[in-house]
């Protein structure tokens, strides 16, 4: 099963550079091994997306910034380790209430 949350929030916020090095942080911690897909970076946008993964549990992480917003993806597939989404979730709604203007999509 596919699992998913997105966050998006005013660019100048911070808030999803801080969920994006929280969440990294986490999944190393708990033993997830990490892969760099794609790093992109101009005066416009900026792109990195990293793989993790633990067994069959795969997770991918995107962050993305331009000039109006950022945006902040992690999809779990498949969904074998629930907590890790549960935790994840928790923490990301705490800082988007500290935040403010921060809008989290889970599906």
């Amino acid at each position: 099963m596919l699992k998913q949350i997105s966050v998006k929030a005013i660019k100048g916020k911070n808030a999803l550079k801080q969920m994006y090095n929280e969440a990294q942080i986490y999944l190393d911690n708990i033993g997830f091994s990490k892969e760099q897909i794609l790093s992109l970076t101009d005066s416009d946008k900026a792109i990195r997306t990293y793989l993790f993964s633990q067994g069959k549990e795969k997770i991918l992480l995107e962050y993305q910034q331009d000039n109006v917003e950022e945006v902040l993806k992690l999809v779990f597939h498949p969904m074998e380790i629930k907590f890790v989404y549960d935790i994840l979730l928790m923490r990301f709604n705490q800082l988007a209430k500290e935040k403010g203007s921060v809008y989290i999509f889970n599906t």
